[in-house]
């Protein structure tokens, strides 16, 4: 008997690009039942960081508005922060659950430049209200992996850094070890990819296992090139968008 992952990996591999698109999708408006019941209790909670009368006076208070001025007064450049501030006010009239927790992420990452301890802290705070387990600790691997970058010009070690950060005793560890070492021993992101992809097809194509591998793979082989590991993410064909 077909397991259901090998009916899924073989959707994922026949699929064919049907739009070309540089927006956001708007999952929000396909929720319904309990997940739509769920999805606004995590909307408030997001929503909450930013904007949420204190109990008794019901005075205006924010803790990523107070985080951000904290780390100002502490000498920190936050201008990138403070660029995503009105994104996410937008997000919240608009109700925007996806969109707000990927700027909450952002901000967190542009808060504590050259800090991966303090943005590895935040972003375990911000991950925890909508994921789990290493759903987290993949928050918290891309926010040293930005912190670091701030900092350090070889993106090899600021890789390692990165991947330094997390557990050695959890699977998400396991995961980016596998494709470490992947890479070490492909002659190409290609084969590196290949390797990984297969690894991990048993997973969907929007899992953070196949995603973060693929994440390793175009930070590893890219160097310092931008515009390069992009586009080995983008090939890699996750959900990397």
């Amino acid at each position: 008997m077909r397991h259901a992952w090998e009916y899924d990996y073989e959707m994922f591999c026949e699929a064919v690009p049907v739009k070309d698109r540089t927006d956001l999708i708007q999952w929000d408006g396909l929720l319904e039942g309990k997940m739509l019941e769920e999805a606004a209790q995590m909307l408030e909670n997001g929503k909450g960081a930013w904007k949420k009368p204190l109990p008794e006076s019901k005075a205006p208070y924010s803790k990523m508005l107070g985080a951000i001025s904290s780390m100002q007064h502490m000498g920190y450049d936050v201008e990138e922060a403070e660029r995503l501030i009105p994104e996410a006010f937008d997000a919240i009239e608009k109700e925007e659950l996806i969109r707000l927790q990927i700027i909450n992420a952002r901000v967190f990452k542009a808060l504590a430049p050259g800090n991966p301890r303090k943005a590895a802290e935040l972003a375990w705070k911000d991950g925890r209200i909508s994921h789990h387990n290493n759903g987290i600790l993949a928050e918290v691997f891309n926010a040293v992996l930005v912190s670091m970058a701030y900092v350090e010009t070889d993106m090899r070690v600021v890789l390692d850094q990165a991947v330094r950060a997390v557990p050695k005793d959890s699977e998400l560890y396991a995961v980016l070890d596998f494709a470490y070492k992947a890479c070490e021993v492909a002659e190409d992101y290609r084969q590196a990819c290949r390797i990984c992809e297969e690894k991990y097809k048993e997973y969907n194509w929007v899992h953070t296992y196949p995603n973060l591998a693929a994440e390793v793979v175009a930070v590893y082989f890219a160097g310092n090139d931008f515009q390069k590991a992009m586009t080995v993410l983008m090939m890699a064909g996750q959900d990397n968008d």
